[in-house]
């Protein structure tokens, strides 16, 4: 595992990409499988931040005037 906070994996199945804090993730890594779905184990590490904002730059979000959550961009 790589030496920082927050790990960035994608399923190799359906190409869902999701974060894990370090701390979170069992040093065995044929136990994670895709929050997507629960039966694709083909995970792979794509990259390793310390800070989750640049981890996630793939996915920006924002508020919009009614306070609901939207994807921006």
């Amino acid at each position: 595992m790589p030496d920082k906070n927050y790990i960035a994996f994608q399923c190799e199945e359906c190409s869902t990409i999701f974060v894990m804090p370090k701390e979170d993730v069992d040093h065995d890594d044929n136990y994670l499988t895709c929050p997507k779905h629960g039966r694709h184990h083909q995970i792979k590490v794509i990259n390793a931040h310390d800070d989750l904002c640049h981890c996630m730059e793939h996915a920006r979000y924002k508020r919009n005037q009614h306070g609901a959550i939207e994807q921006d961009g």
